[in-house]
């Protein structure tokens, strides 16, 4: 009976040490010790200063003359306080932004103008009937 005794304890100690991971830690084939899992990082969207225009219910775009720096970042907005739906376009660096009367649309992708000048900016929908158009002039 004191056999079967000593084999309950030894078997208690041996279930104790392998449910708490007993023996001592293993290192991985390069000889560092695992840390924490590596997370990849979240993009973080490129952002630049926000350009408003805002399309008026007297088919105006404001303001008419919208200035800019050489090499800095920037992005549009077109805010439409208008009974009509605009589409502002920007050629220069590809930008049409929509919206709809009474709401603003979404903000552009950031674009950096690569040269000095004076560029042209039109709302398409409605430029044909009114002069819906401004400038964008660029300077160093």
């Amino acid at each position: 009976m004191k056999k079967a005794g000593i084999l309950v304890a030894v078997g208690m100690v041996a279930l104790f040490f392998v449910a708490c991971g007993g023996g001592g830690g293993t290192t991985p084939s390069g000889g560092q010790t695992p840390g924490p899992a590596s997370k990849t990082p979240t993009p973080v969207a490129a952002v630049g200063e926000l350009v408003k225009v805002t399309g008026t219910t007297e088919f105006m775009l404001e303001p008419s003359i919208i200035e800019l720096k050489l090499g800095k970042s920037y992005q549009f907005q077109l805010l439409n306080r208008g009974n009509n739906s605009y589409r502002l376009r920007v050629p220069r660096w590809d930008v049409m932004l929509f919206a709809q009367a009474g709401n603003d649309s979404e903000v552009s992708k950031v674009f950096t103008p690569d040269a000095a000048g004076v560029f042209d900016c039109f709302e398409e929908f409605n430029a044909a009937r009114h002069d819906m158009r401004c400038s964008i002039k660029v300077s160093p």
